[in-house]
């Protein structure tokens, strides 16, 4: 009791001697300075205070490092907390605004405590929590909204306000979306919602970054006449990989893939063994092209080797074979190529070889036509494959044998024509060469000419060649011949092959005597066996015979067209001729429709077509 009277009257006596006091102080620099006896007491103690009540509008406050004992109004405690928590006099960042967007109340904060590394604050009864584990220095602790790594700020939330002061000359300010980062050289980057702002004495600005933005995670949303990737000015369009440009759209619109050399719409180049371009369909058509123009292509192929092909096919899951000379064409398959003419008088397949520029087909259609030393080369891959299959005049079929063959051809008129266009020397439109047979004929065979058999002359077969014509007649015969020795009485018996009376009707005979002169005759005609009888010779004389009969078999009595030797010509073969160059006529005004088809070269499309230079 004696310390509690001693300290008011102290107190009280200092003030009316207009002294400070000072207890356990010496030298009180206050008006009341007290100090604690030893170092670590408390030098103050006030028990049974009053706790704060709603609606006081100050507080008091001791500051840790002087002592000194002030009040402070409610509407400053957010900036004091702030100075005195980060230890940083600069640090803007208002602790009521920062309470009021937390709990949606007013700007006044009711209390504020630190419990543990947490800092309590409390308004209108609702509590906002800051970890404080990691507040040292400089160092700032996010809240909501807020989050910070290392020295890294960064506002999470649009709605809050982010105010940072940076050291030395560069400050950066701003309250989302809008920043600005700005220094004392007079260098300002600043942001807003739709536009990003360099300033440096002038400023350059990067328009509609966030609206028209191209995500490279997709784009929803997007109008295709407003929405895409590309230029607005004549330049091209390029794309890279690996820092080395890729492709390329011109400004005209081609499209240039390693290359930057267009040679059409689209220009794809590659390197080495690599595939320039590669078509893969499930059910479709790997590869589709397709022209309006006569003299252009829908597919063109081209290989500048001197021993290149030009396009080379497969069929039937078969591996391609191709001439290691090169051609402008391989086709491979159980049938190794097929082509049909729309035209009721096209041709099916036309070959041109030897590098000539004529071409030679008939005017009423055929299968196939083929002109050179070698029209064409097809090859089946199998033992009854067919090398090459046309069908012409707008067939809806086409016919192979099941044997298979070089080539079968269909036709309505015509199955199959071939031409050699050599004037001199050797010229063969066709030739046929077989073990049995080199050429069948499974209907009539007819010529305009004669009709030969050539062999090498027996007496000179190195030098020479031996022809023999066939006999010509207005009727279809068969010739029998023979020699028969007469008996004692003058008298001899023919016997016919077994076969002859099937085959033939109305016969005639011819008796020759050989040796002296006899007055022989036909004693009995050919009878049902095949056999006749001579009688009036001279006894043991020999007799030469010839029979000539009609061939009279079902092959032959098939076609009732067959037997007819004088035919009307009608429709357009009026005026044709079978040998036009014999009556000084030409090859158009052939019976068989042959016409001659020069071949029309688009130079400009050669030339067009060039080498690509790899990039």
């Amino acid at each position: 009791m004696k310390y509690l009277i001693l300290l008011p009257s102290l107190f009280i006596a200092s003030i009316l001697l207009g002294q400070n006091v000072g207890i356990n102080q010496n030298s009180p620099t206050n008006s009341l300075h007290i100090s604690p006896i030893n170092n670590g007491d408390d030098p103050l103690r006030i028990d049974n205070m009053q706790s704060y009540v709603s609606g006081d509008t100050t507080l008091m406050i001791i500051d840790n490092t002087t002592g000194i004992v002030r009040y402070v109004a409610k509407s400053d405690l957010g900036g004091m907390l702030g100075d005195i928590l980060f230890q940083n006099s600069t640090f803007t960042d208002s602790l009521n605004t920062y309470v009021t967007n937390n709990t949606g109340s007013d700007t006044d904060v009711d209390s504020a405590r630190v419990v543990g590394n947490t800092l309590q604050i409390f308004e209108n009864g609702t509590m906002v929590t800051a970890d404080l584990t990691n507040v040292t220095g400089t160092t700032y602790t996010g809240g909501t909204g807020i989050g910070i790594s290392g020295s890294t700020i960064t506002n999470t939330a649009p709605d809050q306000t982010v105010s940072i002061t940076g050291g030395g000359s560069t400050t950066v300010t701003g309250t989302y979306p809008n920043f600005t980062v700005s220094s004392t050289d007079n260098q300002t980057l600043g942001s807003n919602a739709t536009s990003i702002t360099l300033t440096n004495g002038g400023s350059v600005p990067f328009n509609t970054i966030n609206a028209n933005d191209w995500h490279t995670i997709g784009n929803t949303g997007t109008n295709v006449a407003t929405n895409f990737l590309g230029t607005t000015d004549n330049v091209a369009l390029a794309l890279r990989t690996n820092n080395l440009e890729r492709m390329r759209i011109a400004a005209g619109g081609a499209v240039m893939i390693n290359t930057t050399t267009a040679s059409g719409v689209f220009t794809s180049a590659a390197g080495g063994t690599d595939n320039a371009i590669v078509g893969v369909a499930t059910n479709g058509a790997g590869v589709i092209g397709q022209t309006n123009f006569a003299t252009n292509f829908g597919v063109s192929a081209r290989n500048n080797n001197a021993t290149g092909t030009g396009i080379i096919a497969s069929g039937n899951n078969q591996t391609g074979n191709y001439l290691i000379s090169g051609t402008g064409g391989a086709f491979t398959g159980e049938d190794g190529s097929y082509s049909k003419s729309s035209n009721t008088s096209g041709t099916g397949v036309i070959g041109l070889g030897n590098n000539l520029t004529t071409s030679t087909t008939m005017t009423t259609g055929s299968g196939g036509a083929f002109t050179g030393n070698d029209g064409a080369y097809g090859k089946g891959v199998t033992a009854t494959g067919t090398g090459i299959v046309g069908s012409g005049n707008n067939g809806n079929q086409y016919f192979t044998q099941t044997s298979g063959g070089g080539g079968a051809f269909t036709g309505t008129v015509n199955g199959a024509y071939g031409r050699a266009t050599n004037t001199t020397g050797q010229s063969r439109g066709l030739i046929g060469d077989g073990t049995e047979f080199g050429v069948v004929s499974v209907g009539n065979f007819g010529g305009t000419a004669a009709k030969y058999f050539i062999i090498d002359h027996p007496l000179d077969p190195e030098n020479k060649i031996l022809r023999h014509s066939c006999v010509e007649s207005p009727e279809i015969l068969n010739i029998y011949r023979g020699n028969v020795i007469l008996d004692a009485d003058g008298n001899g018996i023919v016997e016919l092959p077994n076969y002859f009376t099937a085959i033939n009707i109305n016969y005639s005979y011819l008796l020759t005597p050989i040796g002296a002169p006899s007055v022989t005759y036909i004693a009995e005609e050919i009878d049902n066996n095949g056999v006749f009888k001579i009688s009036g010779g001279n006894p043991n004389q020999k007799i030469s015979w010839s029979v000539y009969s009609e061939r009279n078999d079902k092959a032959i009595n098939h076609d009732p067209m067959t037997k007819q030797m004088e035919i009307n010509k009608t429709g357009n073969q009026v005026g044709k001729y079978l040998a036009p160059e014999a009556y000084g006529k030409t090859r158009e005004d052939s019976y068989f429709g042959i016409q001659s088809n020069t071949e029309v070269k688009n130079e400009s499309v050669e030339t067009t077509i060039e080498v690509i230079e790899n990039k």
